[in-house]
């Protein structure tokens, strides 16, 4: 049975998106995923299934938003996706704060030039790059005053996508387990 990591998109973070992680453990199990742990309160999985990813992604999402009454986007990875995600870090040597060093999960791939027609032409020392579904933002001053995160939010892209940083994903990859 292969290990997988489930992110959901864009929960408790308002008062009308509120998804208790308990709830969200029994309903995966049902569901038919094992061996299900969550890490804070985000949306950040562990689970073992047996279905494919894109399998386990649709039918996570269908669950979920049926649940809990409202839209919640699931993007699914594998523990090898996962682990390739954060072996191949453009900024490795520069992202000096783990907190700050994005990475939004899309469920396609990503156009590069889609993206750099977004980019603002000041970046001042914000950095972006595009590894596959992956989408790398070096944010040294945090995202919330960032012109850069808000440039390549993943509405203005026009894509399914979540953000998580990398000291979450490194987080999430010890949950997997190897």
């Amino acid at each position: 049975m292969a290990r997988h990591v489930a992110l959901l998109r864009a929960i408790n973070v308002g008062s009308g998106r509120k998804v208790p992680m308990a709830d969200l453990r029994v309903l995966l199990e049902a569901a038919g995923a094992t061996d299900v742990a969550t890490y804070v309160q985000s949306g950040n999985v562990a689970l073992s299934s047996r279905k494919a990813p894109a399998t386990l992604e649709r039918e996570l999402t269908a669950a979920v938003t049926e649940r809990f009454g409202f839209p919640i986007e699931v993007l699914v990875r594998t523990r090898a996706e996962l682990a390739a995600v954060a072996a191949d870090d453009p900024f490795d040597g520069v992202a000096s704060d783990p907190t700050k060093h994005l990475i939004m999960f899309s469920r396609e791939p990503l156009d590069g030039d889609h993206v750099a027609r977004a980019v603002p032409d000041d970046l001042g020392d914000e950095r972006w790059a595009v590894r596959g579904r992956e989408l790398h933002l070096w944010l040294p001053g945090g995202a919330g005053r960032s012109n850069l995160a808000a440039a390549l939010s993943d509405r203005r892209l026009k894509i399914v996508a979540t953000a998580r940083n990398r000291r979450t994903v490194e987080k999430l990859l010890r949950l997997l387990g190897d």
